[in-house]
């Protein structure tokens, strides 16, 4: 049995990209380089469409770059930042820190979230105030034996008079 020959795939260089004939992917063109992520970009179906990608995002990059921003945000917390651009490669905002979100500066927008950051932490001390008093509803997992049902309502008739007594002696002073 004779060995088949095996051709090297061609390849070639476009503005610090490899372009590659992929003879696995039914001859599509690989695209590889600093501009280019895995996924639908990272594939042609000529080299001429590679090359025009590659174009292509290199000509968003320039945009991005000659576009600078200066605008006056707040972050999640209320804090004053300056969104300076977004960022070519992941699309976040850049500037604001690590926050999910930014609000226009303006007075009244800076008073709700002002107020808003005081009711979550009121919320979360009450959380916590109550984590202690708190009685599960499950009592039983799967379907509940019948003979099992006084132990399980005795259990928890239990808890509920123990966790009700523990509250009344730790009720907050008014």
């Amino acid at each position: 049995m004779t060995k088949a020959k095996t051709t090297p795939v061609p390849s070639f260089e476009y503005r610090e990209h490899t372009i590659t004939v992929d003879t696995d992917r039914s001859w599509k063109f690989k695209i590889e380089g600093p501009m280019i992520m895995d996924g639908g970009d990272a594939w042609a179906d000529s080299f001429e469409q590679a090359k025009s990608k590659i174009d292509a995002k290199a000509a968003a990059m320039r945009k991005q770059k000659a576009i600078k921003l200066a605008l006056p945000c707040l972050d999640d917390t209320g804090k004053k930042v300056i969104a300076t651009g977004v960022h070519a490669g992941n699309g976040y905002v850049l500037g604001v820190g690590d926050g999910d979100h930014l609000y226009p500066d303006i007075p009244w927008v800076q008073e709700a979230l002002t107020k808003l950051l005081r009711l979550r932490k009121e919320s979360s001390d009450l959380v916590s105030l109550l984590h202690p008093f708190r009685i599960k509803i499950k009592r039983t997992y799967g379907r509940m034996d019948p003979a099992q049902y006084d132990r399980i309502a005795a259990g928890f008739t239990e808890e509920h008079d123990r966790i009700t007594k523990d509250a009344q002696r730790k009720a907050p002073k008014s």
